[in-house]
């Protein structure tokens, strides 16, 4: 299981993603009541590569 702080090669571009706690973007915001409540989406962990920013849930730790 990964850790906050560990570090592995990006799937997308090859350089250095890192285990750490994500806040999604405003263009992730779900709504309540037809689009008048705006609710929070909570910082989730994930991969996050330092070269492109891709994004990718830790559920793919299983490579050594």
């Amino acid at each position: 299981m990964a850790k906050l702080g560990d570090s592995k090669r990006c799937g997308v571009c090859g350089g250095l993603a890192i285990f750490r706690i994500v806040q999604p973007s405003l263009a992730t915001l779900g709504w309540v009541d037809d689009g008048s409540i705006p609710y929070d989406v909570p910082p989730m962990q994930m991969w996050q590569c330092e070269d492109c920013d891709d994004l990718q849930p830790p559920n793919d730790d299983l490579e050594g």
